[in-house]
């Protein structure tokens, strides 16, 4: 587990401390040039406004603070709607967090990293995407894009503590691993791939063309991870990515979807979702 440790003038010593304490820590720099004297001069600058990140353990990193007044552990405070008091709680970092965060300030090479409050924007909207090309490749995090756009930048967020943005990333490098809150679009881009797939399947008889089977490709690779809120809509998404498997002629992956399909199957009483998965498991 990660703490955020908080200094209002945090300083580089901070590393020397920490590594005579034996506390694990992630704390990004960038070099800066200044001229000092007329002449220039390269100054090693924390990246991440006052904090410092320590792996430990809470009674580790709280004794830490307790011996330098200068650092306190950065907490968050739940307001009790009737009393009006405050619970102060100290903020954590898992593991998976760190390790995008930390990917994704690697990326900017030491150069400025755009940094957003996380209460700037509304995350619970955005989808929930692993980006699976380009430059930032392996990052999971918020995808925020305008309306009517399915790529965008997709924010990597650290708890309550901050988030950073990436570059805008193509659709063609994202895949969808949950839909946000607002996530009616959904059923839109299902609408959307049936139609195309109605016309593939009409082709599958004969060898299908590069262009012919893109769609498919297309979609397999963006909805191949998606968790859905429901059995229903996930069964559905099944079944397309099944027939998808077979017109690719992906064995493994038409034998992984088809028994994930015949474990949801018991459980749905939607009759019109059991016709749609029989229509689409059927070709």
């Amino acid at each position: 587990m990660w703490y955020v440790l908080k200094s209002p003038t945090l300083s580089l010593s901070v590393r020397n401390e920490l590594k005579e304490a034996g506390i694990n820590f992630f704390l990004p720099t960038h070099t800066i040039l200044r001229t000092v004297n007329n002449q220039s001069k390269r100054i090693e600058r924390p990246i991440v406004f006052n904090f410092v990140f320590v792996n430990s353990d809470y009674e580790t990193a709280r004794d830490f603070c307790k011996d330098r007044p200068l650092y306190r552990l950065h907490v968050l405070y739940n307001h009790k709607p009737l009393s009006g008091n405050a619970n102060a709680t100290p903020v954590t970092i898992s593991d998976k967090q760190m390790e995008m965060f930390q990917k994704a300030i690697k990326f900017y090479n030491g150069q400025e990293v755009p940094f957003i409050k996380p209460e700037e924007i509304e995350l619970e909207k955005g989808d929930h995407v692993r980006i699976i090309g380009g430059k930032f490749s392996g990052l999971e995090g918020v995808l925020m894009t305008q309306k009517g756009k399915e790529g965008g930048r997709v924010v990597i967020s650290l708890s309550n503590v901050l988030a950073v943005n990436t570059l805008e990333i193509e659709p063609e490098y994202l895949q969808i691993l949950k839909y946000g809150k607002d996530g009616k679009h959904l059923y839109k881009h299902l609408d959307s791939y049936i139609q195309r797939l109605e016309r593939i399947v009409g082709l599958s008889d004969k060898n299908l063309t590069q262009n012919e089977i893109a769609p498919v490709l297309t979609f397999t690779r963006r909805f191949s991870e998606l968790t859905t809120d429901t059995k229903n809509a996930q069964v559905k998404v099944l079944a397309l990515l099944n027939v998808s498997y077979k017109l690719l002629k992906d064995k493994d992956n038409y034998a992984k979807t088809r028994k994930e399909i015949e474990t949801l199957l018991p459980q749905i009483k939607s009759q019109t979702t059991l016709s749609f998965v029989q229509r689409w498991t059927e070709i």
